[in-house]
């Protein structure tokens, strides 16, 4: 997995409906872009604690421009602080640049570490699965 998401099985979890489930497992597509399996496939979620990001208790700002550098091709939409579980939270949504790829991010900080929930999808399906993933945003719970 980390091979294709860039991220491994430690620390984070990734969600994706079983009709498109099988991309993940084809060992064919691993040379292809991710953004262009979501393309051709359709929608995942995951929840992630960022390993790179070094700096402890930062504010959400922080966290968003290093967001906007990490991710250059990341066009943010809009963007509203809120809460996940009890920790603050700020909503991103936004597209690729390059493709048709819709995305929602929730950067939370959680005992002065960086997490983020995504919501990434085409934009044939990203109304009919987003119903869900706002139901895993108002049930989600750290657990420490």
């Amino acid at each position: 997995m980390a091979s294709i998401f860039g991220l491994g099985p430690a620390n984070q979890i990734i969600l994706v409906p079983n009709k498109f489930s099988n991309f993940l497992l084809d060992s064919n597509n691993e040379d292809k872009m991710f953004s262009y399996k979501i393309y051709d496939y359709g929608v995942f979620s995951q929840f992630a604690q960022d390993p790179n990001y070094d700096l402890k208790n930062p504010q959400a700002p922080t966290y968003l421009e290093y967001m906007k550098q990490k991710y250059p091709y990341l066009e943010i939409v809009s963007q509203e602080e809120t809460i996940v579980d009890v920790e603050k939270a700020l909503k991103i949504e936004g597209t690729d640049k390059s493709t048709s790829i819709k995305l929602v991010i929730y950067l939370i900080l959680h005992n002065r570490e960086a997490f983020n929930l995504d919501y990434v999808t085409n934009e044939n399906d990203f109304d009919k699965y987003y119903p869900e993933f706002k139901e895993m945003i108002e049930s989600f719970r750290f657990n420490d």
